[in-house]
């Protein structure tokens, strides 16, 4: 699979240990809270990138995990090598202290860390949220050893304009991608906890862009991922596992699960994982219905298919069963991959742009028309209360998704059950498959 990340912005790192103000530092910097903040700490623990500008000075800013001493964990470790391959794309690098800790002896280790780096680093002291006694904090913090210490409070915004300031002067020229305004395909990975989001999103990309670890609810926030595939430049975007509204106990959580469904909300093409040993839950139709509500393209993909034995025929079973089970939402087209070895990728990406393009079909009038009156004359329209239906014509109001507005006599004869029979026939005469439809109905005058 020819898949590559576009080489555009120089990139502005942010480290730190953890719980020092990374993700609001790191919001305050963009103007806009996109990093998931809580007091607890290592929060942040996948790359997030965000492009922002100063001064017309466009750059990528990212967010990283809390670096901590080595602790022998899994977790710990790819936090601590996504750290590090994030300071190896930085042109600047943000070093992040936190005022009322004092310097501790992880700062020290991290700031030798970042003298090997080469790099310019900016020594940012936060969470100073009295200016009058800025300077005889900062004083403090020259043992560092990497420059004047510039003073912030990210909860309250001082000091920020300072640290732009200081990043832009860093930055040399950079040519500006040429084809950075060529419009983008948003596709959110979605699903429950484990099934396997990030792997796909890294077997995608072809490298560790994000952590992947054997316990559920590793990636926290939803991260940002853009990348050329052919033509096509397509925005990917991991999410937090979703559980079942009774599970969600936390409420780091909760904030979580609002901004993947914020996600789907955004997405031109949603992707449903779904780990193939255990198959569609309750809790995958709940995200379904999210996905349908939210009136983007979506595709059903059963992750992990390494695990099955058997061939087309198995995979016939499997695909009809998950058919039967997504209940009237079964327009969707159901997939197979594997993370793992990598098959069936090629077939997903192009099925993410297929499913993009009929996401933003416009149809002709005439064959709209021509379409509702062959349906119409198959299926008895509606009739109550001594009144027959009859249907005028048909025309298209909008895309993402394909939205109709269907004029009749009586639109309180159009029923449920016979909208969802113009849906599912529409569908079949004009090969909207992937997609929602709606439909708005009108009396007409």
């Amino acid at each position: 699979m020819k898949t590559q990340s576009p080489d555009t912005k120089p990139v502005v790192a942010i480290v730190g240990r953890p719980n020092v103000g990374k993700s609001t530092f790191f919001n305050r910097l963009i103007a806009r809270g996109i990093a998931v903040t809580h007091p607890e700490a290592g929060v942040t623990r996948d790359r997030n990138y965000k492009e922002t500008d100063w001064l017309g000075r466009k750059f990528l800013l990212v967010d990283t995990g809390g670096l901590e001493m080595d602790t022998g964990s899994s977790l710990s470790t790819q936090i601590r090598r996504q750290v590090e391959i994030a300071m190896q794309e930085a042109k600047v690098i943000c070093f992040l202290l936190d005022s009322r800790d004092g310097i501790l002896p992880l700062d020290m280790e991290i700031a030798g860390i970042l003298r090997r780096q080469k790099k310019p680093i900016l020594t940012v002291v936060n969470k100073i949220d009295n200016p009058a006694k800025e300077e005889e904090i900062l004083s403090d913090f020259y043992s560092v050893g990497l420059g004047k210490p510039i003073g912030v409070s990210s909860l309250h915004g001082l000091g920020i304009d300072v640290v732009l300031d200081e990043i832009i002067s860093y930055l040399d020229t950079v040519e500006e991608e040429k084809d950075e305004d060529q419009p983008s395909i948003r596709v959110a990975i979605v699903g429950r906890p484990n099934v396997g989001k990030s792997s796909l999103l890294n077997a995608i990309l072809g490298e560790e862009r994000l952590i992947v670890d054997s316990s559920p609810g590793t990636t926290r926030d939803s991260i940002d991922t853009t990348l050329i595939y052919g033509e096509d430049r397509l925005v990917l975007v991991d999410t937090a596992g979703i559980r079942r509204r009774t599970r969600i106990d936390h409420d780091l959580e909760q904030i979580t699960v609002k901004q993947a469904i914020h996600a789907i909300r955004r997405a031109d093409v949603a992707l449903l994982l779904l780990d193939v040993t255990e198959g569609l839950s309750e809790q995958d139709k709940r995200l379904l219905y999210q996905i349908e509500k939210a009136g983007c393209a979506g595709i059903v993909v059963n992750n992990k298919w390494d695990l099955i034995r058997g061939g087309n025929e198995v995979k016939g079973q499997y695909q009809k069963r998950t058919k039967e089970e997504m209940r009237f939402i079964d327009y969707l087209p159901i997939h197979f991959t594997s993370a793992l070895t990598n098959e069936g990728l090629d077939e997903l990406m192009d099925m993410i742009k297929t499913s993009s393009l009929v996401h933003q079909t416009n149809v002709p009038t005439s064959q709209l028309n021509r379409v509702m009156t062959k349906i119409a004359s198959e299926y008895q329209p509606p009739a109550g209360g001594g009144k027959n239906l009859k249907i005028y014509y048909l025309t298209q109001l909008g895309i993402k998704p394909p939205t109709f507005l269907l004029f009749v006599n009586y639109p309180s004869l159009v029923i449920p059950q016979y909208l969802r029979y113009l849906q599912r026939r529409m569908r079949e005469e004009l090969d909207l498959w992937g997609t929602p439809i709606r439909i708005k109905v009108r009396k007409r005058e």
